[in-house]
């Protein structure tokens, strides 16, 4: 596999990334943590304009599906946990992309750490989930968050409303949209442990959830692994953990079929790449590496791993499959880089 690095511009402490789609073209977006700016990068030279100058602390962007100017994202969530007047902004874009976007604030929500956005009778609905109730001190997790869910309002001269549907988790780090018995279901993992939130049919319908693992998880995605039909849960275990955990569900439980080492794993992703069965992992400890694990024997669970890029400390990446490569857009929180790495034969 050959792979080509395209360092897009330094951005210190970046810690969000997304694609989004203007007029039919693929864009990118990033955002620090810290406080500074987002970016938008324009095709097909990567030519960088300011979405918004500050205030920064963002951990998530996330943009609306049908309406290919507007994205949300979190504002105010700084390092480290000083994120009491965290909240959600609405950014639209103006006819010139390449002036600052209208940006709005619709829900403040302290402590706010993940969004993400699903679509029900084609009506967007907000996930919000917040890391903890409130902090004393940067170790205080005697006060547990929730997640919330609100309908996408046009109407940006009032805060949103939201409701909570799940109570009583801390450390709420993973967050993950996926399909499982035909059903979008929301993963959900924190110090509690791992649960799955059902989502209705219905816009109307009461949200319900189920309690899948019982101890902490950090991160999270869903995959068929082993091409049963049947999606695997991995995850990064415990809160900015040291071990990648693979687990498969068996007469109705979900029990570990693999464990890997890792060194403060943040980053994870699976998927098909070039029609091989693969996992993304990137870590912020000691190498600070993003890897490409390629599943060799699906039985056993045997994996080849290939090292993208290591020094680099990733928060979160998006991977974007193109005719005849792959590009994996990479925050590379340590390196202080916003990064495209090319994936090719």
């Amino acid at each position: 596999m050959k792979i080509e690095k395209y360092i897009l511009c330094k951005l210190d402490q970046v810690y969000a990334v997304s694609p989004i789609q203007i007029n039919s073209k693929e864009y990118f977006l990033a955002a620090t943590e810290n406080a500074g700016p987002c970016f938008l990068f324009h095709p097909p030279d990567w030519k960088k304009s300011i979405v918004w100058d500050g205030p920064g602390g963002t951990m998530n962007i996330v943009p609306l599906n049908n309406q290919k100017k507007i994205f949300l994202a979190i504002q105010k969530f700084f390092p480290i946990f000083q994120s009491e007047k965290a909240g959600i902004v609405l950014a639209k874009a103006r006819e010139n992309l390449y002036k600052n976007w209208e940006v709005t604030r619709v829900l403040d929500l302290p402590f706010v750490h993940r969004i993400i956005i699903v679509y029900i009778q084609n009506i967007p609905f907000l996930i919000a989930s917040t890391l903890c109730g409130g902090k004393n001190y940067q170790d205080d997790w005697s006060k547990p968050g929730a997640v919330y869910v609100g309908t996408i309002s046009n109407n940006l001269k009032r805060k949103w409303n939201i409701q909570a549907i799940l109570n009583g988790i801390s450390k709420n780090h993973a967050m993950y949209l996926t399909i499982i018995d035909e059903q979008q279901a929301i993963l959900v993992g924190g110090h509690q442990g791992l649960f799955k939130i059902i989502v209705p049919n219905k816009s109307d319908s009461v949200w319900k959830y189920e309690y899948l693992i019982n101890h902490e998880i950090s991160d999270v995605c869903a995959s068929d692994l082993d091409n049963d039909g049947r999606k695997e849960i991995i995850t990064i275990e415990p809160f900015h953990g040291d071990k990648m955990v693979i687990y498969k569900e068996i007469s109705g439980k979900w029990k570990t079929v693999y464990e890997m080492d890792i060194n403060l794993g943040h980053v994870l992703w699976s998927g098909k790449i070039f029609g091989d069965t693969c996992i993304l992992l990137g870590n912020r400890g000691k190498e600070k590496s993003l890897n490409l694990l390629v599943l060799d024997d699906k039985e056993d669970i045997k994996m080849r791993s290939i090292e993208i890029d290591i020094n680099i400390g990733p928060t979160q990446i998006s991977v974007i499959h193109k005719k005849d490569h792959v590009l994996v857009l990479s925050a590379n929180h340590a390196a202080g880089e916003v990064v495209v790495y090319k994936l090719s034969r």
